[in-house]
């Protein structure tokens, strides 16, 4: 597999709370490109041997171990899913041919440890899209990331449904779900009701690009079949702010999918704010729900959490109990989805939207403790159909 480019960008909050807090934000543009060794099996895994990498940058110097990419390939398109799990060591850097730049890594000075998480989506790219291919109503699921210099942290989460039909769409309203944190512990969740807006402008290149968005330039993708939409955006400014986002808008079916009798693996992601404490909840990748019928099944989870007590703290690793876990389920005539997930303290609730053949579907994940309302977590969650 060949990587041709990447356009990224990374944000990070740092300090102590209730202190100094710094915030970085930068973006990056990587032509470089790099071939990696790859197999895909008949169970529509795609593996991907990724290599060690080391980095060095100002005062510090990272190492990331190699690591095997597990791609899930969707049955029925050239759409694959992918649950990133990988982690980095950091060193303090040091100059190693007095030129006054420092080039290398002190292998006995570590200076931390680094963890990411994330859900990815690889889509097959079209060759001759036109706007007008964009028709019908899509489900929306979008997850966003706003960090402050301050420390303050929100997470939101929102499913709302778009019709879209000769280069123009009707944004329906939205439930908005968002948490956020402060230095001194403050914790607050929210719900609210986004308005919705129509004839909105779309503009699609013939790479499947997104040109424009109301007439503003925009970025995200539209796959070879026209029927999913993917974002990845960020803003930010270096020592301020840093926002993300992520976005799936998946093509609505004209008549209730069924998920009965069928497996699906589960990758999911969620974040949970406790005072100053931060917890980063993910399945692990044999995670399945296995459906009896289209209203209930059963999850096997494997699962890791990864928590520090406040921002300056050491990231502590736990794993889930493995237990099997009740699944109540709910899908309406056009695949809307609402998915319960029984936890000893509470309910894991995935909403979202099954595909037109519900090979795969996306959702929005928070966690309600029990007897309460407001989510203590907010996350994404991909359903993928597997047939081994």
């Amino acid at each position: 597999m060949e990587h041709e480019n990447e356009e990224s960008a990374w944000g990070y909050v740092h300090g102590a709370d209730a202190s100094i807090t710094e915030l970085n934000y930068e973006t990056t543009i990587d032509d470089e490109s790099e071939t990696l060794n790859a197999s895909f099996n008949a169970a529509n895994l795609l593996m991907v041997d990724g290599e060690f990498q080391e980095e060095i940058d100002g005062d510090f110097g990272w190492r990331w171990p190699p690591v095997t990419y597990r791609l899930q390939k969707v049955r029925d398109q050239n759409l694959f899913f992918l649950l990133s799990q990988e982690a980095a060591v950091r060193y303090a850097a040091i100059d190693t041919d007095t030129d006054g730049i420092k080039d290398a890594v002190d292998p006995a000075a570590t200076a931390g440890h680094e963890v990411t998480r994330g859900i990815e989506v690889f889509v097959k790219k079209p060759t001759a899209m036109t706007t007008d291919a964009l028709t019908g109503t899509f489900g929306r699921v979008y997850f966003g990331a706003f960090l402050q210099a301050s420390g303050h942290v929100e997470l939101e989460m929102e499913t709302n449904e778009l019709v879209f039909g000769d280069g123009l769409f009707d944004y329906g309203a939205a439930e908005r779900n968002s948490i956020s944190r402060n230095t001194v512990g403050e914790v607050n969740a929210t719900t609210v009701t986004t308005p919705s807006e129509e004839n909105l402008s779309i503009s699609l290149g013939t790479d499947g690009t997104i040109l424009s968005i109301g007439g503003e330039p925009s970025g995200g993708f539209v796959n070879d079949a026209a029927n999913l939409v993917v974002f990845a955006e960020s803003d930010g400014e270096d020592g301020s702010e840093a926002n993300f986002s992520q976005t799936f808008l998946v093509k609505l079916p004209t008549s209730a999918p069924t998920v009965a009798s069928k497996r699906y693996r589960l990758m999911f992601i969620g974040t949970r704010f406790e005072g100053t404490a931060f917890e980063v909840s993910h399945s692990r990748f044999n995670s399945f729900i296995s459906w009896t019928s289209n209203g209930a099944g059963t999850l096997a989870l494997e699962g890791t959490a990864l928590s520090k007590a406040s921002l300056g703290a050491n990231v502590v690793p736990r794993t889930y109990s493995n237990a099997e876990r009740a699944v109540v389920g709910e899908i309406a005539a056009n695949g809307a989805a609402i998915i319960n997930i029984a936890e000893t303290n509470g309910t894991l609730r995935l909403k979202g939207y099954w595909n037109e053949t519900a090979s795969y579907g996306v959702f929005t994940a928070g966690f309600i403790p029990t007897g309460q309302t407001a989510f203590k977590s907010i996350g994404l969650a991909v359903l993928t159909e597997v047939t081994e």
